[in-house]
């Protein structure tokens, strides 16, 4: 479990390095790229795979569209899976109406598995492009 959850920590912070530079991305939602980095490192011992992402474009539409055209990551919701997983909070029928509760409409939740971040990162690319 401690190697697994290592790489689930590292897989996830080499993606969110990737969304964070990615035109069609507004913000990324991970400690380790927080401003308050230093302090979360301090009081942490690594960082999972569950973190979040904007997008640039944050219509329901465009959220849908990135979800659909990601071939490795199944939708649904899981807390530290082997399988890579995504979810958008403000989905249709989903707790949160969009915008709502401070959760932004162009949120997308991302679990990340052990398929391996350049794998990952290549999906998560080929869904983006055409938002840019």
């Amino acid at each position: 479990l401690p190697a697994r959850l290592r790489q689930h920590g590292a897989a996830a912070l080499a993606i969110a390095r990737f969304l964070a530079g990615h035109p069609a991305v507004r913000a990324v939602h991970h400690p380790a790229l927080a401003a308050n980095e230093a302090l979360a490192a301090r009081q942490m011992r690594g960082w999972s795979g569950l973190f979040s992402f904007e997008l640039a474009r944050d219509a329901y539409e465009r959220v849908e569209a990135v979800i659909d055209r990601l071939e490795r990551f199944r939708i649904g919701v899981s807390w530290g899976g082997v399988e890579s997983l995504v979810v958008s909070p403000n989905r249709p029928g989903g707790a949160v109406r969009p915008g709502s509760a401070g959760v932004p409409p162009g949120l997308i939740r991302l679990s990340i598995g052990l398929e391996g971040a350049d794998l990952l990162i290549d999906d998560l690319r080929a869904a983006l492009d055409p938002e840019t």
